[in-house]
């Protein structure tokens, strides 16, 4: 995806840069459908984990994407810099 041929932190189709992806609710839709996928895939990274709880977030990240950061809500997520999706995991 290219916003706009002047941009440095343009995200080209070859995957100069991975996508990093936060996620919001880590339950087990997240951890058994969601999580497999975009382990596969090599253009994206799970930056960091919002749940119910921190202790939950951070158990989350710990059992099943180390590299994460553990966040004590949504909208702490939502306002990090450098989180370009956020993945909402949660039930309607």
């Amino acid at each position: 995806m290219v916003k706009d041929s002047s941009d440095k932190e343009t995200m080209s189709r070859n995957g100069n840069r991975k996508l990093r992806i936060g996620i919001v609710g880590a339950g087990g839709i997240v951890k058994q459908r969601h999580l497999p996928g975009f382990k596969r895939r090599h253009d994206v990274e799970i930056a960091a984990v919002s749940n119910s709880t921190y202790e939950s977030a951070e158990k989350f990240c710990q059992e099943n994407v180390p590299g994460a950061v553990p966040i004590a809500n949504w909208p702490a997520l939502v306002a990090l810099p450098d989180i370009d999706i956020v993945w909402i995991g949660t039930p309607p």
